[in-house]
């Protein structure tokens, strides 16, 4: 994968803790801006997982299901 700086850095984060809501989420949106459609709403649901609380990553959730929607 050819990707941005800090999309990697998102994934090493994710690779030293790998439950960590705000790492998924941050990697998750960086896909997500890639064009890695699958990826993104993956790790999107690792983090709401994580955290099913969190309004933020529930709207970047929707906002990445939207996008793909014809």
């Amino acid at each position: 994968m050819g990707e941005s700086v800090p999309a990697a850095c998102c994934r090493k984060a994710v690779e030293k803790d790998p439950f960590n809501p705000s790492y998924l989420d941050s990697l998750g949106w960086a896909c997500h801006k890639l064009g890695y459609r699958e990826e993104a709403v993956r790790r999107l649901r690792e983090a709401l997982g994580a955290d099913p609380d969190s309004e933020e990553i529930l709207s970047h959730l929707e906002t990445v299901r939207e996008a793909a929607a014809p």
